[in-house]
């Protein structure tokens, strides 16, 4: 990671290494519904798929995938894909956890929040790998395993 300085390259570098690393995918997302005590998440995109496959191979081989239930959204959202008729029944009345694999401007958040609303549940908490934001935003909240501002300022 030390060869690159920050932007696009690092930021892809970075989801290449999550994404490539089961134990780890697997260890935070246990750790997020034990902390929150909520067993609803939503993901999307990449990091959803990667998290798809992880479960469908759990369920297939009957390993204990812990009572989480994952809600799985398409990705793109910070780039106009449209989820506002995408429906789940499942999570009406409910509260979910969002875990995605970055954070940056909120865009993909606030598509997931509005999605969530429109399918009568509350976001209890926001989970990504790696915040690559400027500001804290005291409204989302977003909990990371590693904030980059934080160490580059």
């Amino acid at each position: 990671m030390s060869r690159y300085e920050g932007g696009e390259s690092y930021f892809n570098e970075l989801d290449s290494l999550v994404k490539s690393n089961t134990k780890l995918m697997i260890e935070y997302i246990k750790n997020i519904v034990k902390k929150e005590k909520c067993y609803d998440v939503i993901l999307s995109g990449e990091i959803g798929e990667a998290y798809g496959k992880i479960y469908d191979q759990m369920e297939q081989l009957q390993v204990n995938t812990h009572g989480i239930r994952i809600h799985l959204i398409p990705g793109g959202l910070r780039n106009g894909t449209d989820i506002s008729r995408l429906l789940d029944h499942t999570l009406n009345g409910k509260q979910a956890i969002f875990l995605d694999d970055s954070f940056y401007s909120g865009k993909t958040f606030h598509e997931v929040y509005k999605f969530a609303i429109n399918n009568g549940c509350r976001i209890k908490a926001v989970y990504v790998f790696y915040d690559g934001s400027k500001e804290n935003d005291t409204f989302i909240n977003v909990h990371s395993l590693y904030r980059y501002y934080d160490y580059h300022k």
